[in-house]
């Protein structure tokens, strides 16, 4: 072979060279230039796995149960495709994610006044008190508050980590004994009451439509009274909703209250049990 045969194969060898580090670099930069973001992994067992399914990128895989938090980059390498490395988890997001699990439905009791509702009914019932109660969180719930915001500033530098994937709840407790639960809005920074989370000092739930009095059509709800207020304040919310009660009920809290949704006619009843 002539000298400028070899000079030739060199020169094709050192293109192939330049070639391959061009692709390298390329699938590094499409690692390092994707997004960073928050899986919310609440029933999976493979973290790994869901981290991979999301693709090349940093991710962060959480589960709001536990309060597990597992850092990723997925990365591509040639000839074993995605391949997730693990990535050490900041302090800051670690404990934030143990804060929200360790005071998940912390309670919170409200005082007797007429300003704020006396039972879950009078909250259902009336919208406006669901603010003045997420107004009175923020400003009576002072330790609680406080060490939230200050767990939500600490990670508001991690960048790709979302504090939304963690619910920060309280459990009302209103005079009467019943309760109901708020959740925090991270994007008005207000308390809001959850749906269908109230319940009155006898635990049943406090239907706010008349689906909820039967859970739909075909599906029955059996109510049980502790105490005759809970009874009255039931009866009342019925018929509020128009939803018909059949049978002599009394004062007697004792006997239970059995609500059906006929599902041919769609009309809801309750009927003593």
């Amino acid at each position: 072979m002539s000298p400028f045969n070899v000079y030739q194969v060199n020169l094709k060898d050192k293109g192939m060279m330049r070639i391959i580090l061009g692709l390298a670099l390329l699938f590094a930069s499409f690692s390092s230039l994707a997004a960073t973001d928050t899986i919310v992994c609440s029933t999976c067992g493979d973290f790994k796995a869901k981290a991979k399914a999301a693709g090349v990128g940093i991710h962060y895989v959480v589960n709001p149960l536990s309060g597990e938090v597992r850092k990723y980059n997925v990365v591509y390498i040639v000839r074993q495709g995605l391949v997730p490395r693990d990535m050490p988890v900041e302090q800051a997001v670690i404990n934030f994610a143990q804060f929200a699990v360790a005071k998940k439905d912390s309670p919170v009791q409200l005082i007797d006044t007429d300003a704020l509702p006396g039972n879950a009914y009078e909250l259902v019932e009336y919208p406006q008190l669901q603010a003045t109660v997420g107004n009175y969180l923020k400003e009576h719930g002072i330790g609680y508050f406080q060490d939230m915001l200050t767990y939500i500033g600490a990670v508001g530098s991690v960048v790709g980590f979302d504090v939304k994937a963690f619910d920060l709840t309280i459990r009302v407790h209103m005079p009467d004994g019943s309760s109901a639960l708020f959740i925090y809005n991270h994007t008005t920074q207000t308390w809001e009451m959850v749906e269908n989370s109230a319940r009155d000092a006898s635990n049943n739930i406090v239907p706010e439509t008349v689906e909820d009095v039967s859970g739909g059509p075909g599906h029955t709800i059996i109510y049980q009274f502790d105490n005759v207020n809970d009874l009255a304040n039931f009866l009342d919310r019925m018929q509020m909703l128009g939803v018909q009660i059949t049978g002599p009920i009394g004062s007697n809290p004792g006997r239970p209250l059995v609500c059906v949704t006929d599902p041919e006619t769609g009309v809801t009843s309750c009927s003593p049990g």
